[in-house]
């Protein structure tokens, strides 16, 4: 059995790995420093004036979405660009990635649609802001964003971010096909 075109871009089923080989033990990673309680309030309010839950509703379907795209992007040139595989061989492989894109959006989807990941995420967030921010700082941030100005830039930036990602693309992107071809058999 030949392996899926996008194997390399999704986790393999648990039955399907081999045990891992004995690793000698890594260290414990160092304690995280406890959070005071009144950050985290401070924190957990910011988030809600901030409407990140909305924000990563909204972010999680943008990237269902765009899954499909985002896999033939990465496997087609390589599928393309294997020297070992002749043109039908190269069709079959395509071919194969089709089949396996609606399975791999669907996980995808179930994966965003668990209702805890949202909830760890943001609890996981916390200390990041807690080492980053005052109490007082991050109130400072949960009253502007209950401003007209504030609201607005959080009404604002998901465009702002999208719009400024489309020009960065457009700068980025054609240096990196630059750097890739450099790299390409048919390049050399």
């Amino acid at each position: 059995m030949t392996a899926s075109p996008i194997a390399s871009l999704l986790p393999a089923p648990a039955h399907d790995e081999a045990p891992a080989p004995a690793k000698a033990a890594a260290a414990p990673a160092p304690a995280a420093a406890p959070v005071d309680p009144a950050a985290a309030q401070a924190v957990r309010e910011l988030f809600k004036v901030m409407k990140v839950n909305d924000m990563f509703s909204s972010s999680f379907a943008q990237m269902t979405q765009i899954l499909p795209n985002v896999i033939r992007q990465a496997a087609i040139p390589a599928i393309e660009g294997n020297p070992r595989l002749n043109g039908e061989q190269k069709n079959a492989e395509v071919a194969k990635l089709e089949k396996a894109i609606p399975e791999a959006s669907a996980k995808m989807k179930v994966l965003l649609a668990d209702p805890t990941l949202m909830t760890e995420m943001l609890e996981a967030s916390i200390p990041v802001y807690a080492r980053n921010f005052s109490i007082d700082e991050i109130r400072q941030m949960t009253a502007f964003y209950r401003t007209g100005v504030g609201s607005k830039m959080l009404t604002v930036m998901p465009r702002l971010m999208s719009e400024a990602m489309q020009v960065s693309q457009a700068v980025v992107v054609p240096r990196l096909n630059k750097l890739i071809a450099e790299y390409t058999p048919a390049a050399k």
